[in-house]
């Protein structure tokens, strides 16, 4: 990530900000990576398209998002 041609060390500062801008509970960028994931899972996103985006593996989709892949009950 940059921030005006410089490398951003962390986003900690602009995270808290943001959230507590927008009057959100107290989440994690975790949280809207597990939100991501979750909806890919829902419109049937293939496994290995959504662990090369995520940045996971296929193991981790299966074992954590599986259950959320419209077909599997």
């Amino acid at each position: 990530m940059e921030y005006e041609g410089a490398r951003v060390g962390s986003i900690k500062t602009a995270w808290r900000r943001a959230i507590r801008d927008a009057d959100l509970p107290e989440i994690t960028p975790h949280t809207l990576k597990h939100t991501a994931v979750t909806w890919a899972r829902h419109k049937g996103v293939p496994l290995a398209d959504a662990a090369g985006f995520f940045g996971t593996t296929v193991a981790t989709l299966e074992s954590v998002y599986l259950h959320h892949h419209p077909s599997f009950q």
